[in-house]
């Protein structure tokens, strides 16, 4: 089942809160504010054991928009959400391979996620994503239909359009190409 458009929204909007949260009560500084030593990245990243389950993160220090700005570094940019993307665009792929349509419809779906996790942190990207996500309807369709035809079809067509975004986005180096290994263990569950 198809999570709805809204629901996706509202995820997005209930995750800024949240961060909020952990800016403003669970991550204070743990540096003297009088203390005005200047510290490279590498220390800055240094891992710290938490013996106190107490103790607030080590590594998450400084203003409010210090910490935002770190939190930013942390989650990135469109690079992380193509990361998952193409992860789940080959999970998708072999899910249809196998006929294993509920797995497929689970890929379908958070791959559009993704995509949309993306859009907030990289807006400008929304134009290109715009033609990339037409691609989903008709892969729900040979999802819903399960037909492996109309699905490979469908899915042909969703590769197409990665590639067309890729060239629009200036980045026509990262070419996709249809899965020919599995690299995940994860497949259609045998029939009972």
């Amino acid at each position: 089942m198809r999570i709805p458009h809204f629901t996706r929204i509202t995820s997005s909007i209930l995750f800024t809160p949240l961060l909020l949260g952990l800016l403003l009560t669970g991550c204070q500084p743990t540096s003297d504010a009088s203390d005005n030593t200047q510290t490279s990245d590498v220390e800055s990243a240094a891992v710290t054991e938490n013996t106190d389950s107490s103790e607030k993160p080590a590594w998450l220090t400084g203003t409010l928009d210090e910490r935002s700005i770190a939190l930013e570094k942390q989650l990135g940019g469109f690079d992380q959400t193509m990361l998952e993307a193409g992860q789940r665009y080959i999970e998708l792929y072999w899910a249809g391979h196998d006929a294993n349509w509920e797995y497929a419809e689970h890929q379908l779906e958070h791959l559009e996620i993704a995509i949309n996790n993306g859009l907030v942190r990289r807006p400008n990207r929304a134009t290109s994503a715009r033609e990339f996500a037409k691609a989903y309807q008709p892969l729900q369709a040979a999802i819903e239909n399960k037909d492996q035809a109309q699905f490979t079809t469908a899915f042909e067509t969703l590769t197409t359009s990665c590639n067309t975004c890729h060239v629009t986005e200036e980045a026509a180096f990262a070419h996709i190409a249809i899965p020919t290994f599995r690299l995940s263990p994860v497949q259609r569950p045998p029939t009972p």
